[in-house]
């Protein structure tokens, strides 16, 4: 598997890259990075939902509905 700048590095650095990109509001980075992070651990919240507002930034309504949903269901409170 080829590594490349957006999925190197251990979960807490590439959760932190991605929320510099988001910072920096470039969010189709920040959305490359947390793809893959939220493929690791599917269960935490906070990587979905920043993925999610990445996808809505970035103009990728259906991906942001969809991340969105999935949170929905996993906790509809």
């Amino acid at each position: 598997m080829d590594m490349t700048y957006y999925d190197h590095g251990t979960q807490d650095e590439r959760w932190e890259r991605a929320r510099m990109f988001f910072d920096a509001k470039d969010y189709a980075a920040a959305a490359r990075v947390l793809d893959g992070l939220v493929g690791e651990v599917p269960e935490q919240t906070g990587p979905r939902l920043l993925l999610a507002r990445a996808y809505y930034h970035s103009a990728q309504l259906r991906r942001a509905e969809a991340e969105l949903r999935t949170l929905v269901e996993r906790d509809p409170v």
